[in-house]
């Protein structure tokens, strides 16, 4: 005869062991799989490299006088010219060369707005913020220059896309010019530390030195300025940071994410062709990064190949016939 009791008991024991061992297996595949590692150092790093970013850009697009970027007089009419729809730079022969080299027609108050600051700069005395808002007299009425802009023709909507977007929209809002300027300066500014907060983002190495590159002085007043140099630097760090996190087996790159690589590479060579260089960055990339070795190797193959192609026409479109020169005798 048994006991009851016993055999109470002894159920309640085996219920228990089977209720642990049930824990036990559940709390083993929990942790099973490969569990991603936080990347909280992103947040604080792209968050320092915002702050910063538009604290000091915002200083260098409102203080900098005009023309003092580099070689913003020239990049300031190129962009006018853009936000006129012409692509590809009018072009003109010179009277004292005879060749043909890249020109434009502008507004008599356009040229004479830049012109004031450009010879300012050579005088001992200092700039007046208070200039940087007032109009040339006389601006209706008189007639528009035509101006020679040699270096400029080989840049396009690409090499400053927020200036264009802000001088565009200055114009349609008939703004005065100093105003329109400005614009440009802001929506330039805007667009490449953008890029430049989401390359840090993005990156799962090496985010201080990205930081660092997009703080470095030539980085901000090319971004707050009329100078092709924000969207190179921009597009450099987006292109570096990519690199590194699919290098990663772990990340797999969507095609959203394949096309604002293209997208950065193509404004990166087509402004610069030398920085052709920059598609080895692709070889970094893991066999895997867009689903399969096959199609990884196809669609990276394809996007070098179509950056390429682009220069290479952009190249022959946008250089005059005959070979410019910088440096003109006599002048």
């Amino acid at each position: 005869m048994t006991d009851p009791d016993n055999d109470d008991c002894a159920d309640i024991e085996a219920a228990d062991a089977n209720d642990a061992i049930a824990e036990s297996a559940d709390s083993h595949a929990v942790h099973e799989g490969p569990v991603d590692e936080p990347e909280a150092p992103s947040d604080w790093h792209a968050r320092s490299y915002l702050v910063l970013a538009l604290v000091f850009g915002l200083v260098s697009a409102l203080f900098v006088p005009p023309s003092q970027v580099l070689d913003e007089a020239a990049h300031w009419s190129r962009v006018w010219q853009l936000s006129n729809g012409n692509i590809i730079a009018d072009s003109t022969t010179d009277e004292i060369t005879g060749y043909e080299v890249n020109a434009g027609t502008y507004p008599a108050c356009v040229q004479e707005y830049m012109d004031h600051f450009v010879q300012a700069a050579q005088e001992p005395e200092p700039f007046h913020i208070s200039e940087f808002w007032q109009e040339p007299d006389g601006c209706n009425g008189r007639p528009a220059q035509r101006r020679v802009g040699e270096a400029m023709g080989t840049y396009s909507v690409w090499s400053y896309p927020g200036q264009v977007v802000g001088v565009s929209l200055g114009r349609l809002l008939h703004l005065p010019i100093p105003w329109i300027f400005h614009l440009g300066r802001l929506c330039g500014l805007a667009l490449t530390v953008a890029l430049g907060w989401f390359a840090i983002r993005m990156a799962t190495r090496g985010k201080g030195i990205l930081m660092f590159v997009g703080l470095a002085p030539i980085a901000l007043m090319g971004s707050a300025g009329y100078s092709a140099d924000g969207i190179v630097i921009s597009a450099m760090m987006l292109a570096a940071a990519y690199a590194t996190r699919f290098s990663e087996p772990r990340y797999t790159m969507t095609n959203r994410q394949l096309a604002l690589l293209v997208g950065a590479l193509s404004a990166l060579i087509l402004t610069k062709p030398p920085y052709v260089l920059m598609l080895l960055l692709l070889l970094c990339f893991h066999p895997q990064a867009l689903g399969s070795r096959v199609r990884t190797k196809r669609l990276l193959g394809a996007a070098a190949g179509l950056i390429v192609l682009l220069t290479v026409i952009w190249s022959k479109v946008s250089t005059p016939a005959e070979a410019v020169l910088v440096f003109r005798p006599g002048v």
